[in-house]
């Protein structure tokens, strides 16, 4: 039995998960083999599972030569186009092939044809918008998935596999940085100047949600999940420090508004008015799916 590697072009494809794999082995285990084996330059472009179950279970493996002339766009046919991926794994998807969509849109010849999408020459873009229209995701998740990518491997391996979604991925990174800036605060404190008093001051504490809020909850994520929250009782001891006739700015999250006055009133503000930021779409929340945030004035 002959012993394959996997082309690098096959190592874009995230893996079966588990239920699935074995929905195949079970499959081929009962029927053999019945879709060939992909091989191109000596490597397995496609059908990496198959060849793994057919090792493991001594069943003969069939192949068949890639005669193409464009791996990439096969590989994105038969795996993106045609499987229920979620937009966090197109998106991670797409970061490993940058350097090779870079490489393909250089060519000289007048129209480069990549995924049943073809593009004149000069036309292009930068490789993240030519990525984003091959995997249909905004560029922007082009680009967080990149961040990603490089801030935590191990996180984005997460995404690619669709264990974890793009948006919370991005919070365990915004996490990650925040824990680098305090780092570099603590490590260099004369690098921070905190001049004052001031007479505007704009806070958005890093509110932590109690026990009791999670049960409501039924397991959703909260902000301490991601990245460093306080108790009340320290935001109170970060009192800014303000002017004797000074405005203050501060952003109260739904569920901890009692809180966010209980601050206000003992860093010596007294309540005047608020203003609601719209986000337009709904997101989680205890009661409602809230799409709002106020600013206490």
């Amino acid at each position: 039995m002959n012993d394959y590697g996997q082309h690098e072009l096959g190592k874009i494809i995230p893996q079966a998960n588990q239920h699935d794999y074995e929905i195949l082995e079970r499959d081929i285990k009962e029927n053999g083999l019945k879709v060939p084996i992909t091989l191109y330059e000596g490597s397995i472009l496609d059908g990496w599972s198959r060849y793994r179950i057919c090792n493991v279970n001594s069943i003969q493996i069939k192949t068949e030569e890639y005669k193409g002339t464009s791996p990439l766009s096969y590989i994105l046919s038969l795996n993106v186009h045609r499987r229920h991926l979620k937009m966090g794994q197109l998106a991670m998807m797409s970061t490993e092939l940058l350097p090779m969509l870079t490489e393909e849109a250089n060519k000289s010849q007048s129209t480069t044809q990549l995924g049943g999408i073809t593009f004149e020459s000069g036309s292009l873009g930068p490789a993240r918008d030519l990525a984003s229209q091959l995997f249909n995701v905004n560029p922007r998740y082009v680009s967080d998935a990149y961040k990603i990518k490089l801030k935590s491997p191990e996180t984005a391996e997460r995404v690619k596999t669709g264990e974890l979604s793009l948006a919370d991925a991005m919070m365990i990174i915004k996490r990650l940085e925040y824990n680098e800036r305090l780092n570099e605060a603590e490590k260099n404190p004369q690098n921070i100047n905190f001049p004052g008093p001031y007479e505007i001051i704009v806070s958005d504490p890093p509110w932590l949600y109690g026990a009791s809020i999670r049960e409501h909850t039924h397991g959703v994520s909260l902000p301490q999940d991601y990245y460093n929250c306080i108790p009340l009782e320290e935001i109170i001891k970060h009192k800014p420090l303000s002017a004797d006739n000074s405005i203050l700015f501060l952003w109260a999250t739904v569920p901890l508004l009692p809180e966010a006055l209980e601050v206000m009133k003992a860093w010596g503000f007294k309540y005047s008015s608020n203003c609601i930021w719209n986000k337009v779409r709904s997101g989680l929340g205890f009661w409602f799916l809230n799409q709002h945030e106020t600013i206490l004035i």
